[in-house]
């Protein structure tokens, strides 16, 4: 073996008689994919790829790789984008060894699958180790004219997200320097906040963690702010104190979904700031759902029982009216309003290095992780259980949701998942509103021997609804279960 000065210099050197050829390539980044799947009618070859790269000037790559560990190539790149410069040339085993001593950053791993498109020879690398989930399709070209009339095939137009031929940090180098995959950091679409804390823009799949949660933090809490300003103008409904709750809920939830992304004192301000906001607002928001059904409990009695709820329904309008007026005052407190400017400008320091995560792989990942959970959980109740048991369950479903909302901003066949997950929570909340409702009804002092009549009627009613919820929810899992 050589000393490594001297061979750095010597190899370096010997490199400058190879061959020098132009590159002509154009570069796109795909969705993960089944590729044995896709290729099935297609002749198609694998090779097991290992690089790495030695320091170099800017513009400039000097690679070592190693095909299937029985070839050995040495190449020196020189430019950027479509058309660069390449001088290669093989080596031997031992000064590919040699070479490895003094690479520079981590060695790639990565699966390339070779097949035949039309006139072109299409390579599908397949990154592994740390950069795997990432998926990069090249096409090489004999002129620029060639390289510019390509279409790219219409049976991986589904897979494709963009091109990246003049992007930097897709190229092989920049990937060997970067512990993380390359984000791109851009919105497929623009948000616009309205009064529902509704997503209605799309996402770039190769977002990071970091770049989501600004997104998403700056858009829920504009929402929570238009609402903020409805109560704020008497302009309100008890639907606008829901779409601001409904806002830092998601938001708590993406704060515990994403929790090692965050700095630990960062997290635990946040879950003490935000628990306030709910403490304060709970009450006022079960008066307003109380006197939304009372309205629906008269139509349910007896036309004797239907006045039965007058008095109760004026005592409720008071007390919705006084807790109205503490509310709208902590809602307008610096306290609130600091909280509100902290979580739209997520400063950097909030977020650790695992922040640089592509985000669509970790949710993906911990999707189906929930999803699982969900099932397991699900299976263990019966018609038997308690309120309590199906409310767990509740907001376990709630953190599913917002999840899947977030993975269907990248693809929309997550909507199905969130479609699946919204109905689970509608039934196990219309299930808690039931039992609330009921517990209600049971500490409301009758002073009349209709109202007594009628929260009797109301009580039995509700746990008639009760289990029929309990049996709409078991209906929605798999047949296989039993639940009798």
């Amino acid at each position: 073996f050589f000393p490594s000065k001297l061979f750095s210099k010597a190899f370096f050197c010997a490199t400058i008689s190879s061959m020098k050829t132009k590159e002509i390539e154009r570069r796109f980044l795909l969705k993960p994919f089944n590729y044995k799947k896709l290729l099935q009618d297609v002749d198609y070859n694998v090779k097991k790829l290992e690089q790495f790269y030695l320091p170099s000037k800017k513009d400039e790559a000097l690679r070592y790789r190693s095909i299937n560990n029985t070839s050995f190539i040495q190449t020196i790149k020189k430019g950027h984008g479509l058309e660069r410069e390449e001088k290669e040339k093989e080596v031997s085993k031992k000064e590919y060894l040699l070479a490895l001593e003094q690479k520079e950053g981590f060695i790639i791993y990565k699966k390339r699958v070779s097949f035949q498109y039309e006139n072109h020879t299409l390579e599908l690398d397949i990154f592994e180790d740390y950069l795997k989930g990432l998926y990069i399709l090249e096409v090489e070209f004999p002129s620029i004219n060639e390289a510019n009339k390509f279409h790219f095939p219409s049976f991986l137009q589904e897979y494709l997200i963009e091109e990246i031929t003049q992007k930097r940090s897709f190229n092989n180098k920049a990937l060997s320097l970067n512990p993380f995959l390359p984000a791109i950091n851009e919105l497929k679409s623009k948000p616009n906040p309205q009064y529902k804390a509704t997503f209605n823009f799309t996402l770039h799949p190769f977002i990071n963690i970091e770049h989501l949660l600004k997104t998403t933090f700056t858009y829920l809490i504009k929402v929570a702010l238009n609402n903020l300003n409805a109560i704020k103008e008497d302009k309100s409904n008890s639907e606008n104190l829901h779409q601001f709750r409904v806002s830092l809920r998601k938001i708590r939830s993406y704060l515990e979904l994403f929790a090692f992304a965050f700095e630990k004192k960062f997290l635990i301000l946040k879950e003490q700031n935000l628990q306030k906001i709910f403490q304060y607002t709970n009450s006022l928001r079960d008066l307003d759902v109380f006197l939304e059904e009372i309205n629906y409990y008269k139509t349910l009695l007896p036309n004797h029982l239907q006045n039965s709820f007058d008095e109760i329904e004026k005592e409720f309008l008071l007390k919705q009216q006084e807790k109205s007026i503490q509310t709208k005052e902590f809602l307008q407190s610096s306290f609130v309003q600091n909280e509100l400017e902290s979580l739209i400008e997520l400063a950097d320091e909030a977020f650790n290095q695992n922040a640089k995560t592509i985000a669509l792989f970790y949710i993906d990942k911990k999707l189906q992780e929930l999803k699982n959970e969900f099932f397991q959980r699900a299976k263990k109740l019966t018609l038997k259980d308690k309120a309590k048991k199906f409310h767990k369950l509740r907001i376990f479903t709630k953190k599913l949701r917002y999840l899947s909302e977030i993975y269907a901003l990248f693809d929309e066949k997550a909507k199905n998942d969130l479609d699946y997950f919204k109905t689970i929570q509608t039934i196990l909340g219309k299930h808690q509103d039931g039992f609330i409702q009921r517990k209600t009804l049971k500490n409301l002092q009758a002073n009349s021997k209709e109202l007594q009549e009628a929260i009797k009627f109301l009580r039995k009613f509700l746990k008639k609804e009760s289990k029929k919820l309990k049996k709409e929810f078991f209906s929605t899992l798999t047949p296989s279960q039993d639940k009798s």
